[in-house]
């Protein structure tokens, strides 16, 4: 048991207290008890990291087949000590619908052995077989499109063959769509881009029009939106977390503009947030994270020569990326230095806000 010696130490003669524990005695004690916290509270950390990257890693398996391939799942298992057939299965119930994120998490957590767990090898795994490998536009085409390139606004599921279509036929379709077919928007895409925003992107990346309208062009026209609302600036650490979130949201009503859960255009009869705020900030703190990799990643491959000489570098210097204290942590952190209850961040990831997109939002009131 630790003693305070400032309350329960009461002294019998120099350098002796009333039990018998000389002054030096209840120093070490007192740093001992000192230094038990200092590991609990590391302890947590890591757990809160963990955590994270389970979350960040689920969310990245949404809708991507690469990552939830065989191959994928089997070297993931390897890498976090998990049964493969228990990750398998679980990642399967997850990407089915069956089972929430946070209940993924979670059983995935339990049932991997972190101690032996190599999260280096995981990266790797994540950047051999990741066919899409940002998490932030992953988690808005989700709540915008379900994923889906070829969805367009209207009640329920609406689909068109968008990605065989030019730029400048989804640009005519979308005048009729809300002209003569009276729809309240033109969002169409996996990033449900409007018309106006389209021909404004066609002008910003000197287009032409004639180019497909494609898996390819949208991710590119959705990364120039992110750029629009200062996505590098963001990256690079010059953009303060709660200001970017609220950018995000002007560009993608289903996106919260703040704390508070609301959409940017709440109240236009339209629009709505379909993610948590925790979410947002969970993915674009993990996209934060993915670029200061990839740049870590490039300058130690300039140094080693070779995949596997880095990362036996960046282990040995254990991660710069672990240990920076600008970089904060996920789940203990948020909002310019707010906490964030970890449970509560898990439980707000449930399936209802992860699993369902929105059916009917576009970017704004416009249309």
């Amino acid at each position: 048991m630790a003693i305070n010696a400032s309350t329960d130490v009461i002294s019998t003669s120099p350098g002796v207290n009333e039990i018998g524990l000389s002054t030096d005695q209840v120093r070490r004690e007192e740093e001992h008890k000192n230094r038990q916290s200092r590991i609990m509270n590391e302890q947590t950390m890591s757990e809160g990291n963990l955590i994270a990257f389970l979350l960040a890693l689920f969310l990245g398996m949404k809708d991507d087949n690469g990552l939830s391939s065989p191959e994928a799942l089997n070297e993931l298992a390897g890498s976090l000590s998990i049964d493969p057939l228990i990750f398998s299965n679980t990642v399967n119930s997850f990407r089915s619908g069956n089972m929430s994120i946070s209940d993924a998490v979670r059983s995935t957590r339990t049932n991997m052995n972190s101690s032996t767990a190599d999260f280096s090898r995981a990266e790797a795994a994540i950047a051999q077989y990741a066919e899409s490998g940002n998490p932030l536009l992953e988690l808005i085409a989700d709540k915008e499109s379900g994923g889906d390139y070829n969805r367009v606004y209207g009640a329920g599921v609406q689909r068109r063959d968008l990605t065989n279509m030019t730029i400048n036929e989804v640009l005519a379709w979308q005048r009729h769509y809300t002209g003569t077919e009276g729809s309240a928007s033109s969002a169409a895409g996996k990033y449900q881009i409007i018309r106006k925003t389209l021909e404004g992107l066609k002008d910003e990346m000197g287009l032409t029009g004639n180019e497909k309208f494609d898996e390819e062009m949208q991710d590119r026209m959705a990364y120039q939106l992110l750029e629009r609302r200062g996505y590098s600036d963001y990256l690079a650490g010059n953009m303060a977390e709660s200001t970017f979130m609220r950018k995000i949201s002007q560009e993608w009503a289903s996106m919260p503009k703040d704390e508070g859960g609301r959409s940017y255009y709440a109240g236009d009869g339209l629009n709505k947030a379909h993610a948590t705020p925790e979410t947002l900030l969970l993915a674009m703190r993990h996209a934060q994270d993915n670029q200061l990799t990839q740049e870590r990643t490039a300058q130690l491959l300039a140094q080693n020569g070779s995949l596997s000489g880095t990362f036996a570098t960046a282990q040995a210097n254990e991660d710069p990326a672990q240990v920076d204290p600008q970089q904060p942590d996920p789940l203990t952190t948020a909002f310019d230095g707010q906490g964030v209850d970890q449970t509560e961040l898990v439980a707000s990831t449930n399936a209802n806000d992860v699993n369902n997109p929105a059916p009917n939002v576009g970017m704004g009131a416009a249309v």
